[in-house]
């Protein structure tokens, strides 16, 4: 009796407060991810322009990888490692909020998967500034209707690169986030600069073509865990019951 009053304590404790479980997901260089039925490509290689992680610069007229629509990408292949085995994801019935604020999310999701036309896409309150972003920004959270919220967020690893004491930009006590809103922020072109174009963000770019590794926490649906308590609670009740016949026989 002890045992079945532990599991029925424990699954109405866990129904009630959404703890769920948290694994560090590894995702491999795997190029594809399926939406709607459909398969969507992340990393191309000039001249081919056709994936996701190609941004066009109108000013300097020529496309870039974008490091903001690959980390967009890679959670939604974690969040995928992490999910029954289904036939794809469906943006119908999935929710997103982030809190990474810049157009990239927005320009994968909403632009060319779309998530609903952006009804389903949201950046969290109290927003960093896009150009002063941290890792503690660089987060997702799906809520799946019938399935639950999934916390998707990336590793720091996945922005380290390799200094060059050499460069005239270089700064130990910089890590690209540093580095980037420097880019970001500050005015005209100077070393530093020059530093996060030449040095950082090309290592951040192979970093997200290569495996990378995301921290997925899951919080399961209420009615479920709720459920499961339920039908423990109702075993407990049959197997007293069934005790105290044996009893008075």
């Amino acid at each position: 009796m002890k045992f079945f009053k532990i599991i029925f304590y424990l699954s109405l404790f866990f129904s009630i407060t959404g703890t769920g479980n948290t694994a560090v997901i590894t995702v491999p260089e795997a190029d594809i991810v399926r939406v709607d039925d459909f398969n969507y490509k992340l990393v191309s290689s000039p001249p081919d322009y056709d994936g996701l992680m190609w941004e066009w610069n109108a000013e300097k007229k020529q496309y870039k990888a974008c490091i903001c629509m690959m980390t967009a990408f890679r959670s939604l292949q974690a969040l995928e490692q992490v999910l029954p085995p289904i036939s794809d994801i469906n943006t119908g019935a999935t929710d997103i909020t982030t809190g990474w604020n810049t157009d990239g999310p927005e320009e994968l999701f909403v632009d060319n998967m779309p998530w609903i036309k952006g009804d389903n896409f949201h950046y969290a309150d109290s927003m960093t500034p896009g150009s002063d972003l941290a890792i503690t920004d660089a987060w997702y959270r799906y809520i799946i209707d019938g399935m639950g919220t999934y916390m998707v967020s990336s590793a720091a690893g996945n922005y380290d690169f390799s200094h060059d004491e050499s460069h005239p930009g270089y700064d130990s006590n910089m890590d690209f986030f540093d580095y980037r809103t420097y880019f970001k922020t500050a005015p005209g072109m100077d070393a530093k600069k020059e530093y996060f174009r030449d040095v950082v963000r090309g290592q951040i770019v192979d970093n997200f073509k290569e495996e990378t590794e995301f921290n997925v926490s899951s919080v399961p649906v209420p009615g479920a865990g709720l459920l499961l308590g339920s039908g423990l609670f109702g075993l407990m009740i049959f197997r007293k019951v069934k005790n105290q016949r044996q009893l008075s026989n």
